[in-house]
């Protein structure tokens, strides 16, 4: 849940994220913005 409040707030899309990525099994990571 408090991914999903992070991704709103930067305006991120989790279908094509920017920022922060899901990785399965994993957890997240943030993505490099250029």
């Amino acid at each position: 849940a408090h991914i999903r409040t992070l991704r709103r707030k930067l305006g991120d899309d989790p279908n094509e994220p920017r920022f922060i990525e899901t990785v399965y099994g994993v957890g997240y990571r943030f993505l490099d913005v250029q």
